[in-house]
């Protein structure tokens, strides 16, 4: 696979405020997202995929954690259980304390391409809870609670017919179609916002630059802008 031409909003976010490697970080299950994340290897610190955290950080539940991870007998052999993944970026978040951590989960995919939408149920509820534990976790440490904003959103949809429900590809219909969720402190209390005119993918990283007070457009003049709906009246564009 290969990196973007050009730095991502990760990147961006770290060179802006000027942080170290470790304030940015990336967990994902697929080893594909430590790619994706960044236009050049090392620019912040990634695990993903069948990885353990390096010696010289790594706890012992990341040891453990990176044991087990051997272990799991995941449903395709591409990514590892994102139960390792969800884990592993929660005990970083607890010993590094980044400034901005991007969790990549895959495994919702995973059992919809299977066709079990039984499992996909049950996922969505494991999903859930990971959501409870990390918005926890998040008010109950120094420095975070009352500060921080959760981004929940999805890279694609999904068909919409009995026959093309498992799949996500140009020309199935409902592919295209995401949603896209944003709690934090900077944000009003709206619950679900709809109707609502559209928003795209390519609003999200113009949405969370503003919530670290940077500027989109110095970030891409070309990308789409914050989302009005996630932010304060008083900070909406």
């Amino acid at each position: 696979m290969k990196r973007y031409p050009h730095p991502t909003v990760l990147e961006f976010v770290r060179r802006q405020l000027g942080l170290g490697k470790r304030q940015v970080a990336t967990f994902g299950s697929w080893e594909g997202f430590a790619t994706l994340s960044s236009s050049e290897e090392g620019a912040f610190f990634t695990n993903a995929g069948y990885e353990r955290v390096p010696s010289e950080i790594e706890t012992a539940r990341m040891a453990y954690l990176g044991d087990l991870q051997f272990e799991i007998m995941a449903l395709w052999e591409e990514g590892r259980s994102d139960a390792v993944t969800f884990n592993l970026a929660l005990e970083y978040l607890r010993a590094q304390r980044p400034r901005l951590l991007y969790i990549a989960l895959d495994e919702s995919d995973d059992w919809a391409h299977a066709r079990r939408y039984d499992r996909l149920l049950d996922y969505i509820n494991v999903f859930d809870a990971y959501l409870k534990t990390l918005w926890e976790t998040v008010q109950s440490l120094d420095g975070y609670s009352g500060r921080t904003t959760l981004i929940v959103t999805t890279d694609h949809g999904r068909g919409i017919t009995p026959t093309d429900w498992v799949e996500h590809d140009e020309g199935i219909e409902g592919s295209a179609d995401i949603w896209i969720a944003v709690i934090g402190p900077d944000t009003p209390d709206r619950g679900e916002v709809a109707p609502y005119p559209t928003v795209h993918q390519a609003d999200v990283a113009a949405t969370l630059l503003r919530f670290f007070g940077l500027d989109p457009g110095a970030f891409n003049p070309e990308a789409g802008p914050p989302i009005p709906a996630a932010l304060q009246a008083d900070s909406a564009p």
